[in-house]
């Protein structure tokens, strides 16, 4: 099984980013619009569209404010395994 780490810097407050990482249902407007083109949430889960037109129902796992982490898996098909996260870290 495959397993990807990635560290990207961005020019912006971490307080900031956190603030739009977090608020999990508008990853169309806040965090990637153009590569997803809406998010809506269903009870824990979120359906997010992409701009390729592919839907994929998320569980959110965990919104952690302390770590500033944000933990979701894809449910359903195609997928038989997925699970993601993305954290804030301030720039030191």
């Amino acid at each position: 099984m495959a397993s990807i780490q990635r560290e990207v810097r961005i020019a912006c407050p971490a307080g900031r980013a956190w603030d739009a990482l977090r608020d999990v249902g508008a990853l169309h407007t806040r965090l990637v619009p153009g590569f997803v083109t809406d998010t809506t949430l269903d009870g824990s889960d979120r359906i997010v569209t992409f701009g390729n037109g592919m839907v994929a129902r998320e569980r959110i796992v965990t919104v952690d404010d302390e770590a500033r982490r944000v933990v979701w898996s894809v449910v359903g098909a195609p997928f038989t395994h997925h699970n993601a996260s993305a954290q804030v870290f301030p720039d030191s």
